[in-house]
């Protein structure tokens, strides 16, 4: 059913908006163990895209125990929501929900992505060139 790898923060916002304060983590650990906040569950549909649904409220957060990249992006109702990286690195997800929320998270890789995509083309075609160049020199006229 359920994973834990996705669970609500009701005191997210808090240790977001505050990452000065060096009593984050224990404030982190009470969230995830709170049992008055509801249960997210997360579902992977394939390697770049899940979906997370819980009952929401406004100001709670999602905090998803995947690492962050500024290649996820998150949509509620097809409307994009802010994905940033909480103090251990992973997404925190602000759904602005407010009861039952379904989380569509994507992953296109970012622009980090984009460049090493565009670098190796580059590259390659580059090779190509050169190695056409090559056999031109290497072809010798014997008369």
């Amino acid at each position: 059913m359920g994973s834990i790898e996705a669970a609500l923060i009701g005191l997210a916002r808090y240790i977001t908006d505050h990452f000065g304060d060096l009593n984050w983590f224990p404030l982190y650990l009470a969230a995830l163990d709170d049992p008055t906040l509801p249960p997210a569950d997360f579902r992977w549909r394939g390697t770049s895209a899940a979906t997370i649904t819980a009952d929401l409220r406004p100001e709670q957060l999602l905090s998803v125990q995947v690492a962050f990249d500024e290649g996820w992006h998150a949509r509620v109702q097809g409307q994009p929501r802010p994905v940033r990286s909480d103090r251990l690195g992973q997404m925190a997800i602000e759904p602005h929900c407010s009861g039952p929320c379904v989380v569509e998270l994507t992953w296109d890789g970012g622009a980090g992505t984009l460049v090493a995509r565009g670098t190796a083309l580059a590259g390659g075609l580059l090779w190509i060139v050169l190695w056409r160049k090559r056999s031109d020199w290497s072809v010798v006229s014997c008369r």
